[in-house]
């Protein structure tokens, strides 16, 4: 991982991460760390953090 965002975002790590398992979106999240969505998602990847499905794909396997 690199940039200055997400080395300010990693202090906060545990709290995004729980607020991502309990449902949160990337947008909500971000939104209180003025921030990205994306870099809420690319901090999560970089630890290892497996997804949740996405709304989209979740509707094209119906």
């Amino acid at each position: 991982m690199s940039g200055y965002v997400l080395r300010r975002l990693e202090p906060h790590f545990a709290e995004i991460l729980s607020r991502y398992e309990a449902g949160e979106p990337f947008e909500a999240i971000a939104a209180d760390h003025a921030c990205a969505g994306s870099t809420v998602r690319r901090l999560l990847l970089g630890h290892g953090v497996i997804l949740r499905p996405e709304k989209w794909r979740l509707k094209a396997r119906v």
